[in-house]
């Protein structure tokens, strides 16, 4: 998993405590309401109907990608035909609880409080409503149904391959998360405001060993660099600096990885005036300094 996700969540590969697929009958509610001690993804495969998610109602439709964390109150209706769901309830560590509890009790919360995980959104996944539309975009439903399959085999060594492929899902997820942000950005902000800022991004994380200011960018794509900042800010939420400041780390840790470069000539090849500064930079983003860092490699 990439750094991203993995830092959202809190670990790598999920561990799956049920994955499957379900039909909910014409007019049928789907478990009535109910809480999770997990998280769960759950897509629709067929159908549509109304999704009840903390008391906020939301339209359901074939592609459509739900994320539910625990202790969220939901619940589903089929309306004019059945409905056709996968889900797939999952954490990020193995728990000797996952196979103790039930979470499909209907409208009565659970009793064991403990059992509880702390829900961890994403910072990918939208936050003004619970779910992506993903019509017209097939992966992410092929990649969770070779999730299901492969976690049906029933085995030990299956789980851990549907692990994996949940991980991969989860990466695909975030691609199509952001594609959506940034086709619904190119509609407010205009096609060339677009094509600039992927520009200044693949500038901004060109590798290189001289230091390059904003500014600099912003010239190279016909903008100043307050309009750099907002119109990066419109298109993919972020600002860039961290767009450099995150690219610059990654370049570094690969030198650190490998070892054999003193800190200041790793500085220099990342574009940092001086290895102090490299040093501060380093530890404000990761959170240890370049030599603690390459000493758990």
């Amino acid at each position: 998993m990439n750094r991203e996700i993995g830092d959202e969540f809190g670990f790598g590969v999920p561990f799956i405590r049920w994955a499957d697929t379900v039909r909910v009958p014409q007019g049928g509610h789907g478990a009535f309401e109910r809480q999770l001690y997990d998280h769960e993804w759950v897509y629709v495969l067929e159908g549509t109907g109304e999704f009840v998610v903390d008391g906020r109602k939301f339209e359901v439709f074939p592609d459509a990608l739900f994320l539910i964390t625990p202790r969220a109150w939901h619940s589903y209706l089929a309306r004019a035909e059945p409905q056709r769901l996968l889900g797939v309830h999952f954490d990020w560590q193995p728990r000797a609880d996952c196979a103790g509890f039930d979470t499909h009790r209907p409208a009565i919360a659970p009793f064991e409080e403990s059992l509880f995980r702390a829900p961890q959104t994403p910072r990918f996944w939208p936050q003004d409503v619970p779910f992506l539309d993903l019509r017209g975009r097939p992966r992410v439903r092929k990649m969770l149904e070779n999730v299901v399959a492969e976690y049906g085999r029933g085995d030990a060594f299956a789980r851990e391959i549907a692990g994996a492929l949940l991980a991969a899902a989860i990466g695909q997820i975030e691609r199509e998360s952001l594609l959506l942000r940034e086709v619904s950005q190119f509609q407010n902000v205009g096609a060339d405001a677009v094509r600039r800022v992927q520009r200044a991004r693949e500038l901004l994380e060109a590798p290189r060993d001289e230091a390059v200011s904003i500014e600099e960018i912003a010239r190279a794509v016909g903008w100043s660099g307050d309009h750099l900042r907002r119109m990066t800010r419109a298109v993919l939420g972020t600002s860039p600096l961290e767009i450099q400041t995150a690219a610059r780390m990654r370049r570094a840790q690969e030198f650190l990885r490998y070892g054999g470069l003193p800190i200041q000539e790793i500085a220099r090849r990342c574009g940092f005036e001086d290895a102090s500064h490299f040093t501060r930079v380093f530890r404000k983003e990761v959170g240890l300094t370049p030599r603690e860092w390459a000493a758990l490699q």
